[in-house]
């Protein structure tokens, strides 16, 4: 799988097929702007408040791997405790397959790099 490097040291592995960004110094992100950055072939419009689409796109896979780690560590803790386990249970089921149609969505209808730089 590639990988891509945010500014700040983090790495996340990417799908195959995925664009990544060219320019991630050069991305700007506006927390009081969610606007069109980019389209993707198949014509979708990626609205972010970052100015890159495929960074974007990774900062959004980045995010709901952490929710479906940090779901599993629940789940874990939760087990050993000894406590019901089974709406966790389902909770990571969900988010993994969110995650896992995220990934197909993205690698086949692949956001551009957007950088302004």
């Amino acid at each position: 799988m590639p990988t891509f490097t945010f500014p700040s040291g983090t790495t996340v592995e990417l799908p195959p097929g995925m664009t990544l960004c060219q320019s991630p110094n050069a991305v700007t992100f506006d927390c009081a702007r969610f606007v069109p950055v980019g389209e993707t072939p198949a014509g979708h419009t990626v609205i972010s408040s970052f100015s890159c689409a495929a960074y974007a796109r990774a900062a959004a896979v980045h995010s709901k791997r952490q929710d479906v780690n940090e779901r599993a560590r629940g789940l874990s803790i939760a087990a050993d405790k000894g406590r019901r386990t089974d709406r966790l249970t389902e909770y990571l089921a969900h988010h993994r397959r969110v995650l896992a149609r995220m990934l197909t969505d993205y690698a086949t209808d692949p956001a551009p790099c957007t950088c302004t730089a």
